[in-house]
């Protein structure tokens, strides 16, 4: 059909971002998941010092100043 837009879907997108990725570390697949993994384990980390952080935090008496 000419004359009609390219529509760009989610699964688009996501295979781009793939590319993007892939294209990153030369195409070497093992070193790509790798690096997603340990950015996955480091965003698990501080979402779990987060966590831990507003527990200690409601555990806390709160000073009013003057």
């Amino acid at each position: 059909m000419a004359g009609q837009a390219a529509v760009t879907t989610g699964a688009d997108l996501v295979d781009e971002e793939v590319e993007a990725v892939l294209a990153e570390f030369d195409g070497d697949v093992r070193r790509a998941i790798r690096a997603l993994l340990d950015d996955l384990a480091a965003l698990a980390e501080d979402r779990a010092e987060g966590r831990n952080f507003l527990r200690a935090y409601g555990h806390l008496e709160l000073v009013k100043l003057p």
